[in-house]
């Protein structure tokens, strides 16, 4: 399931959360290589929020119940 979108893709890619022209120092982090469908990836391309209303909670941060 591709925690953006939670779609049943089948191509899946590793999205960069942090975009890599803004944050180049996490473009080789693990934890921030997100399993994603390629609709996601592609729509997100560089994009990140500037306000913290706009930007999306890390995948890996959500709370388990």
């Amino acid at each position: 399931m591709c925690p953006f979108c939670g779609g049943l893709g089948h191509t899946w890619t590793l999205d960069h959360y942090l975009p890599k022209a803004n944050f180049p120092a996490y473009s080789v982090n693990p934890s921030n290589l997100v399993p994603c469908c390629r609709d996601c990836n592609s729509g997100k391309n560089a994009s990140f929020g500037a306000e913290l209303h706009e930007q999306t909670l890390h995948p890996y941060c959500l709370a388990r119940s």
